[in-house]
Formats: structure tokens, sequence, C-alpha cells
């Protein structure tokens, strides 16, 4: 049943204002209930089920061969069975999308930080690629330099350098920071994380701790918890098995969900479920009702 449905495809929600989580929690209340219904009326076992003689009797006085003119009582069988049939194509394109890109909803909000932040070459580094000789463009580059990685290279030569030329008298390492400064604060907030997070990974310096700085005002409360749990990806497998009319096997929450899960006995294993149930409960009622009444 997995489809597209990646864990990796959730590792946005780390970086998720507020106002997403809000969007995220009512649009996933939508699905749920409708795929909760679709998993009640049993559709993809039982097909719909045939009305009984008195509503057709209304629904001809109704009028319905007016909105419906290949109709009859002897090809209803027919009828609805292809009616199921598009139905289950139907449910199964929503949990195609779903785990195709689980954030959709949020449209364009979801602005990638290179859009917001671009590192820009220290005054008086930038090369002119035409003033570089031939015997040095033709150089190979050295790919572990970190302006090369940042602003190209004609041969060995960086287009520009991060740091200034001139030694700082204080002793700082200086970068220079094109910032797109119309985006909203959390955006900005946000991104620079992300940003910094990057910009370590190849100028070198710890990653550790960043991504905890992305929403602060998170930490240690209901959203972290969530975070930790996986509870989303969880929800949507939820969904999906709802849509499908499929049973969700403990072996495929294991193997692709909790990996780290493996060596729980029977008991450890459902006290864990137990958990991951309360926290849905908790997401889908009172706990997501005291994200959504926050304040932006």
């Amino acid at each position: 049943m997995l489809g597209g449905f990646s864990p990796a495809k959730y590792e946005p929600l780390q970086s998720f204002s507020l106002s997403q989580w809000q969007m995220l929690i009512l649009h996933r209340r939508f699905l749920w209930d409708e795929a909760k219904r679709v998993q009640e009326i049993g559709i993809r076992r039982h097909g719909f089920p045939s009305p009984s003689a008195d509503v057709l009797d209304a629904l001809e006085r109704a009028g319905i061969q007016k909105i419906w003119p290949s109709y009859s009582r002897e090809n209803l069988p027919s009828m609805l069975g292809e009616l199921t049939l598009k139905w289950c194509r139907s449910a199964e394109s929503r949990w195609a999308e779903l785990a195709g890109d689980p954030f959709a909803m949020i449209g364009d909000e979801l602005i990638p930080w290179a859009d917001t932040f671009q590192l820009l070459p220290a005054p008086g580094t930038a090369v002119d690629p035409s003033g570089i000789p031939p015997e040095v463009a033709s150089k190979e580059a050295d790919l572990a330099d970190p302006d090369i990685g940042f602003f190209g290279a004609i041969g060995n030569v960086p287009l520009g350098r991060r740091h200034p030329i001139e030694r700082d008298e204080a002793g700082r390492k200086l970068i220079y920071l094109e910032v797109d400064a119309n985006q909203p604060n959390d955006v900005l907030i946000r991104g620079f994380a992300r940003w910094l997070e990057f910009y370590r990974s190849i100028a070198g310096g710890g990653t550790q701790g960043i991504s905890g700085t992305v929403r602060p005002e998170t930490k240690g409360g209901v959203i972290a918890l969530w975070l930790k749990w996986r509870l989303v990806p969880y929800i949507d497998l939820r969904i999906g098995a709802m849509l499908l009319g499929v049973t969700l096997p403990d072996a495929l929450l294991r193997t692709v969900l909790f990996p780290d899960k493996p060596k729980l006995d029977t008991n450890a294993w459902d006290n864990f479920k137990d958990g991951l149930k309360g926290h849905l409960q908790g997401f889908l009622r009172d706990k997501g009702d005291d994200v959504l009444s926050a304040i932006l």
C-alpha cells in the first residue's frame, strides 16, 4: 500500500510554522473523517448497497431518470458496480496524492530557503572570468574548496570568496548574505536555520542543534512530541489503509516508520502502539484544538 510514501518526505515538519501546523491539523482531520466514513461503509468490500424498493420508488417519483438517464431497476446492480469501481479508483488516487506529496495543501507557503537567502562574494573578491589566463583556466578545480562549492570556478580559481581579503581586526570571519526581507518573520527565522545548516555542512562547523532552533517555542510541547513519535506519517498511513480498505500491518510500521523499534517484544510494542494511538486522538481532539487556538 505504500506507493510513493516515504518518511523522508516529512522532514519539512521540523521547520513548520504555527500557521502551517494549524493548516495541517485541519486538513488531516478532514481526511481522517472522510477515510473513516469510507471504512465504515465498507464500499470496497461490499460495493454500494442497493437501495430498498421504497427508496427506489421515492427516487423515481422525484425524477431520477432526468439526472441519470441510463437508470433502470434492471441495470441498477451493474450501475452500482461501475460506481463502486470508480469510487475505489478515486480513493486510490487520493492516497497516491497524499503519499506523493504530503504537504501539497500548504501550497506556496513552503518557501525554499534558497529563494530567501543567497551567499554573496565578499567585497573585492569577485573574479572576472575573462581575466583568468588560459593555463590557469585549464587546471582541475579543487572540489574540496568551499568557495568553489558556493560560487563556482574557472579552472581552480573560485569566482568569489566568502571572507574579505583584509583580516578583520576583531578576528571575525565575516560573510555577506543577501536576504529577502519581504518575507514574513517566521519564514525568515525558519529559513535561516535551514540555510545555516546547509552552509555549515559545506564550510565546516557543527550542524548539531541548528534544527532545534527553528521553532524554539515548540520545544518540550505537544508539537515536539508529535515529531518525536512521527505522528503525522503514522496518521497518513492509517488514512491510506482506510481509503484502500486494508489493514495496516505491524511489520510495515516497524520496518518503514519505526526501524529503530525492531527489537521490542510483543508487550513493549503493544504499549508503544497504545502511545501512538493516544497521541493520534490528541491530534484529532483536544491537543489539536490547543494548537488551533494558539495565537499566531
